[in-house]
């Protein structure tokens, strides 16, 4: 089990348990307030891959690097998953609201992550949405 404290007051621990596939089970609920005052909440109990960032770029972006933003990510990419929105670009403004609040979670996150790493994750995640989301019309994997 891996415990990180983040250094500021907008969040509690991240307790995360490496699990056999390679993907990272939240063994204690987590909270996250962003710039504007709202919670947002990640049940215990949540499978996540930490921002699904394929291993060849690891040694650009390391979901260890973001894992606060990452776990915070997935779930919103989750829960959107379940609204099952029909309409591709009503999807693809939910996708990248989530991906909004991952960035700024990173501006936010204890560990000091270099400008160009968050505009890598910030054109990573965007292209994804956009590719996914609008020209293929599929809704974000579920974990």
């Amino acid at each position: 089990m891996e415990q990180i404290e983040p250094k500021f007051s907008n969040a509690n621990k991240l307790q995360i348990e490496v699990l056999a596939d390679g993907k990272f089970l939240l063994i204690k609920d987590y909270f996250y307030r962003d710039f504007y005052g709202k919670t947002y909440k990640v049940d215990k109990g949540f499978i996540t891959d930490l921002a699904s960032v394929p291993r060849f770029f690891w040694r650009y972006i390391a979901p260890t690097d973001i894992p606060f933003s990452a776990v915070i990510h997935d779930d919103l990419l989750a829960r959107l998953c379940d609204q099952k929105i029909k309409n591709r670009f009503k999807r693809f403004a939910a996708w990248k609201q989530a991906n909004a609040i991952m960035v700024s979670a990173m501006a936010l996150s204890p560990r000091k992550i270099p400008f160009w790493r968050k505009s890598m994750v910030k054109l990573a995640i965007d292209l994804n949405a956009t590719i996914r989301c609008v020209i293929f019309n599929k809704h974000p994997k579920k974990i």
